[in-house]
C-alpha cells in the first residue's frame, strides 16, 4: 500500500486547525507556517548558489515570522484570558509549536546571514538610519 501522507499528518492538521480557532488565525492561516516550509526548499539552494536575493528573503522571512508570532501569541493569550475553550484546549501545544517553528526558521535564516555581506545583514530600514556614536 502506498502512503500519500506522512504519518501523523492528519493529527497535525487537526492541531493546527484547533490552534487557528484559538485566536491566532492569522499565524496559522498559512503565510507563516507554510513560509517555513518554503524556506526549507530555498535554504539549500541559497547555500549552493550563494544568491544574495534568496539570502535576503531568508533573513526577512525570519523577521516577518517573529512579528507574526508576537501577534499570534498576544491573540492566544487574550483568548486564554477570556476563557476561550479552544485557547484553553491548545494552551500547551501552542507555545511549543511556535517555539519549534521559530527555531527551524532561525536555522534557515542563518544560511541567509552566511551568504550576505556583513553590511547587508541589517534590515533595510535599520541600515538607512545613522549609526550611533559612543557616549
Amino acid at each position: 500500500m502506498v502512503r500519500t501522507t506522512a504519518p501523523g499528518a492528519s493529527s497535525a492538521k487537526a492541531v493546527i486547525s484547533k490552534l487557528g480557532k484559538a485566536g491566532a488565525v492569522d499565524f496559522w492561516s498559512g503565510a507563516a507556517v507554510f513560509g517555513v516550509f518554503a524556506n526549507l526548499k530555498l535554504a539549500p539552494s541559497t547555500m549552493t548558489t550563494q544568491d544574495e536575493r534568496s539570502a535576503r528573503h531568508l533573513v526577512d522571512a525570519k523577521r516577518s515570522l517573529n512579528e507574526k508570532e508576537r501577534v499570534a501569541t498576544r491573540s492566544h493569550l487574550a483568548g486564554l484570558g477570556a476563557g476561550d475553550r479552544d485557547a484553553l484546549a491548545t494552551s500547551g501545544a501552542f507555545p511549543l509549536t511556535l517555539r519549534d517553528l521559530k527555531l527551524v526558521n532561525s536555522h534557515l535564516a542563518s544560511i541567509g546571514y552566511a551568504v550576505l555581506k556583513p553590511s547587508e545583514r541589517l534590515p533595510l530600514a535599520a541600515s538607512a538610519t545613522p549609526e550611533r556614536t559612543g557616549g
